[in-house]
């Protein structure tokens, strides 16, 4: 599966053009199965070979920060398990795409 699509990478603004704003859209979602990590993509940019993401990782603490295609492309969990992109996840505000995931998290507890 391809992580960053034509549309997707048509449709991310660029890095640093939501800096400040209090609830920034999100625009793709990608997972490792079997993993409490997932990234919250706002923006993202070319940069000379590689594309640059730049969103919220939910880690234990979550943070933002920035993370390269190429290092999602070589990720890979204990089991094997590659990064995939959310193909259903809709853009949306981060607080609301933030409650769903924690709510997630529980029910799965």
């Amino acid at each position: 599966m391809q992580l960053l699509s034509r549309r997707l990478r048509a449709l991310l603004p660029p890095l640093g053009s939501q800096e400040g704003h209090p609830n920034p859209m999100v625009h793709a979602r990608f997972f490792r199965r079997g993993s409490n990590q997932t990234w919250l993509v706002i923006e993202g940019s070319s940069s000379r070979d590689d594309f640059v993401f730049f969103g919220y990782v939910t880690e234990n603490p979550g943070e933002w920060r920035y993370i390269a295609l190429s290092q999602l492309e070589s990720e890979c969990g204990q089991l094997r398990q590659r990064v995939k992109r959310d193909l259903r996840f809709k853009s949306q505000p981060f607080k609301e795409v933030l409650k769903h995931h924690k709510r997630t998290k529980k029910e799965q507890k």
